[in-house]
């Protein structure tokens, strides 16, 4: 009789506490155009305070993994930064958006196959001069095990192939490493006869493996000389821990990169976030579904334009700026938008010191005797922002071809409505993609479902710091 009486004591006491919870969010949606009474009870059901915020891990520091991949993904962020800051000297008033890791995987299967000077310059242009082969290959293998997400929201690929002439030679162990280290498809092609059917499976690829977002790699016809493409594909797809209220998503004014101003949908939420705000910039990191997965967001100050912003953006500086952030109560305000970029990579590479890979003297007999040269880097990739979370893609292709070759504090507001800066980084630090919207491009969503979307948005989860 103790027992039952006991437990029906505490059956009562769940059932008030039920009773009161469900009146608070009663409330909360029946005064929907009143932000201020959801960011009350968010701010009762979950107080500000650095002592109590989780932060997502930095590299080395959470994550189990070796010296040598830490040191592999310092240098693929250090690759991205410098290739960001060569890509936005040209033009910053556009959109600018790369994968550094797509690419250094990409580079990293080459990378097994060079020799000699090739060999160096591609060591010293993506920073694996003090990584042996093996250390290099292992370690990508660690952080493909790594993408794995642990939320069933989440989805995080990446593949890699290598598509070769018909006939074309190359060497077993080249091929078995890429099988090995980096799971690589192996396919063979008539790029001399069937050029245009050639292409058409490689887009096939692509498509297929970032699930229809990036739908042709390789747009130009290629060489009828190419003996080989390296090829690899990046999809990211998760939500955000705490959703975007679609019925708060206003239209308002973004000024863009070139001085005009247009009209984007804003989304807006109110919260806990891990946060920096210098006289400089505002920094907020939105975190995702998938445990230290962030969206982070840097904006320039309205004084400050993103090409000054840019030249700021190094390695080195990245990561003290993740050491920066504090957990903070504010409001921020997030264009919903698309962008997509598209460009062939191989003369800013060259300005960037790897010379010798693109040249009819390159030396890559550790994939066929042949002789065989870079003629092109490809690099594409995609991004849609909107209120339920994130979905990105990234592909390259490294077309190889024979024959000549040519050389506690206030609540803070962010408003996101002029040009910025971000990155979306993986729980072991890796930044998947990074760039810079100055012209965000109109995103449609249409939520069928938006009475049961509302009530299955999380009220406030405690951000990542």
């Amino acid at each position: 009789m103790y027992r039952f009486g006991k437990s029906i004591d505490q059956w009562l006491r769940q059932l008030r506490l039920c009773m009161l919870l469900c009146g608070m969010i009663v409330l909360v949606h029946l005064y929907p155009g009143k932000s201020h009474v959801r960011t009350n009870w968010t701010a009762l059901l979950h107080p500000v305070s650095q002592h109590t915020a989780i932060a997502p891990p930095l590299p080395g520091q959470t994550i189990n993994m070796q010296p040598a991949t830490a040191q592999v993904i310092d240098a693929s962020n250090t690759f991205g930064f410098q290739l960001y800051q060569q890509l936005s000297r040209d033009d910053l008033s556009k959109n600018l958006f790369i994968s550094p890791f797509s690419i250094s995987s990409a580079f990293a299967m080459a990378y097994n196959g060079a020799n000699g000077r090739t060999k160096s310059e591609l060591a010293k242009t993506l920073g694996w001069q003090s990584t042996s082969l093996e250390a290099l290959n292992a370690s990508y293998q660690d952080i493909s095990r790594q993408l794995h997400p642990l939320s069933k929201s989440a989805s995080i690929e990446q593949a890699n192939g290598l598509v070769a002439q018909q006939g074309e030679p190359l060497k077993s162990d080249f091929m078995q490493r890429c099988q090995d280290c980096f799971q690589a498809d192996l396919a063979t092609v008539d790029f001399i006869r069937q050029e245009a059917e050639a292409r058409r499976w490689i887009n096939s690829w692509g498509e297929q493996k970032t699930h229809g977002k990036i739908k042709t790699m390789l747009s130009e016809p290629l060489n009828f000389e190419t003996r080989l493409v390296l090829i690899n594909a990046l999809y990211f797809k998760d939500n955000w821990r705490r959703a975007f209220y679609p019925w708060r998503t206003k239209a308002a004014p973004f000024t863009c990169g070139d001085g005009s101003t247009k009209t984007v949908p804003l989304m807006e939420q109110s919260g806990e976030y891990s946060y920096i705000q210098t006289d400089q910039f505002q920094a907020i990191r939105l975190p995702y579904s998938e445990p230290g997965y962030t969206m982070d967001i840097y904006l320039p100050a309205k004084r400050r334009d993103l090409a000054t912003f840019a030249k700021q953006c190094t390695s080195a500086q990245w990561l003290r700026w993740q050491q920066q952030f504090k957990v903070r109560g504010g409001t921020i305000r997030l264009p919903r938008f698309k962008a997509d970029y598209h460009l062939d990579l191989k003369h800013t590479l060259m300005r960037m010191g790897m010379q010798d890979p693109f040249s009819s003297g390159a030396d890559f007999s550790g994939i066929t005797n042949g002789q065989l040269f870079i003629n092109n880097v490809f690099h594409r990739a995609t991004l849609d922002v909107f209120e339920k979370g994130t979905e990105a893609a990234a592909a390259t292709a490294i077309v190889m071809t024979k024959g000549d070759g040519l050389p506690g504090a206030d609540p803070f507001t962010m408003t996101v409505d002029h040009p910025f800066f971000f990155a979306i980084r993986a729980n072991d630090g890796t930044i998947l993609f990074l760039g810079s919207i100055a012209d965000p491009q109109p995103l449609e969503v249409t939520y069928q479902e938006a009475p049961k979307f509302r009530h299955r948005m999380p009220l406030a989860p405690r951000p990542n710091h």
